[in-house]
C-alpha cells in the first residue's frame, strides 16, 4: 500500500466522521499529489480519503494508518469531545475522549512520525464566559466547563511534548463553524434568542 502513495504528500484527519473532518478532506483530497486519510468513530469510506480507518484513537489503529501510507507529513487532529452539555452529563467520557485521545497521538507522532506537524483543534471554551470586550489570544484562560477544561489540557499537553519532544504541534482556537447546510439551524437559534430578548451582539459577544 505504501507504494501507491510514494513521492506523495500525506496528511491524516482524526474525527474524520464530523462535518469539519469531512470538508477538510474533500478539500484536502482534491490537492494534486496529495493523500488524504481518515480516522475516527463512525467514519467510513469517503471518495476524498484514500482509506479511513474507524475507531477510536489507539496505538493499533495508527500504526495501521502508518502501514498503508508510511509516516504522515501532516495531521489534523480534530477528534476530541464537541459538545459542552455532554461534557457536564458524563465529564470522564469528554476527558477520555479530548485530552487521553491527544495523549496517545502525540506521543505516537513523537515515536513514529518526528517531522510530522500537528494540527489541534482546541476551542473558545478555555476562555470561559465573562469576558465583555473582543477576546484575544493574549486573554485569560478561565474555561468553566469540563469540556473547556479538557480543551485546555490539551493544548497544555502540546506544549510539553513540544517542550519535551520537539513535536511540531499547534493548537487553534476555534470559536463557532459555519457550513452552507448550517445556516438554517443558526438563522432558527438566533432569532429564538432574539424572541426572548436575547439577541446576540457579535461584536462583544455578550447576550443584550
Amino acid at each position: 500500500m505504501i507504494n501507491e502513495v510514494a513521492n506523495k504528500r500525506v496528511v491524516w484527519i482524526t474525527g474524520a466522521a464530523g462535518f469539519l473532518g469531512q470538508e477538510l478532506a474533500r478539500q484536502i483530497g482534491a490537492e494534486p499529489g496529495t493523500v488524504c486519510c481518515g480516522l475516527g468513530r463512525g467514519a467510513s469510506p469517503q471518495p476524498d480519503m484514500h482509506h479511513v480507518e474507524a475507531g477510536d484513537i489507539s496505538v493499533g489503529a495508527l500504526d495501521r494508518l502508518l502501514a498503508r501510507t508510511g509516516p504522515p507529513d501532516a495531521i489534523y487532529h480534530l477528534a476530541g469531545g464537541s459538545s459542552v452539555g455532554r461534557s457536564l452529563a458524563d465529564p470522564m467520557l469528554d476527558f477520555t475522549n479530548s485530552v487521553h485521545s491527544a495523549a496517545v497521538l502525540f506521543q505516537w507522532v513523537s515515536d513514529n512520525a518526528p517531522k510530522a506537524r500537528v494540527l489541534v483543534a482546541s476551542s473558545a471554551a478555555v476562555y470561559g464566559a465573562d469576558y465583555t470586550a473582543p477576546i484575544t489570544e493574549s486573554s485569560a484562560l478561565c474555561p468553566i466547563s469540563p469540556y473547556g477544561w479538557h480543551k485546555k489540557m490539551v493544548e497544555d499537553l502540546a506544549v510539553l511534548w513540544h517542550q519535551h519532544s520537539d513535536l511540531d504541534v499547534l493548537p487553534v482556537r476555534i470559536f463557532s463553524l459555519f457550513w452552507t447546510w448550517t445556516s438554517q439551524t443558526i438563522v432558527l437559534g438566533y432569532c429564538g434568542a432574539a424572541s426572548h430578548g436575547r439577541a446576540r451582539d457579535q461584536t462583544h459577544g455578550q447576550w443584550q
